[in-house]
């Protein structure tokens, strides 16, 4: 892959594809290119993600991140489950909740594919994050989410009250769902 990086990112760039290579994590993959303002055909397919589905998204790539430099990342579903018991809406039972949780731990691994089974002998329990995780969401987009999470909640302060705040939070919300079409696209 390095030896022909510029042949390969040419011959992708006529399917209107952008390699994405990270030298250091040792991973690469296709992401559909940028354009601008002109149109172009998108070969990489996209999936839309529930809220329950994009959270758990940050939070492996926030796993991702904490344990960078150890090698694989190897995380169980009840760890990442725990830290998303706080999105549990009040109306929700548990048990639920928790096949909600095992639907986006599915999407992770199935659709997605950014987890996958941690050894041949496990039964779903643990999974490894991919480190092309790392790239595929990016602080950027992170951000974005992160502040049309906070729209939702009504958590905002910034946006609160103020002439112009609805084209503002809906280029916000524009912002964030194309952030989540990237880290889709990127993945499939």
């Amino acid at each position: 892959m390095l030896a022909d990086e510029r042949e390969i990112g040419s011959r992708l760039n006529d399917l209107f594809l952008e390699l994405v290579l990270d030298r250091v994590g040792e991973v690469a993959f296709a992401r559909n290119v940028d354009a601008g303002e002109i149109t172009v055909p998108r070969t990489v397919r996209t999936e839309t993600l529930t809220f329950l589905d994009t959270a758990m998204l940050l939070v492996l790539r926030q796993i991702l991140l904490a344990r960078e430099g150890e090698g694989r990342v190897i995380v169980g579903r009840d760890e990442v489950f725990e830290q998303l018991s706080a999105y549990r809406p009040a109306d929700h039972d548990e048990k639920l909740f928790a096949s909600r949780m095992n639907s986006s731990w599915m999407n992770m691994k199935n659709k997605l594919r950014v987890i996958h089974q941690a050894g041949a002998a496990d039964d779903g329990e643990r999974a490894e994050i991919s480190p092309v995780l790392r790239l595929i969401v990016d602080a950027d987009q992170v951000r974005q989410i992160e502040r049309e999470y906070r729209r939702i909640a009504g958590g905002d302060a910034v946006g609160e009250g103020r002439p112009g705040d609805a084209l503002e939070t809906e280029a916000d919300a524009a912002d964030a769902a194309d952030a989540a079409d990237h880290a889709e696209e990127a993945s499939a």
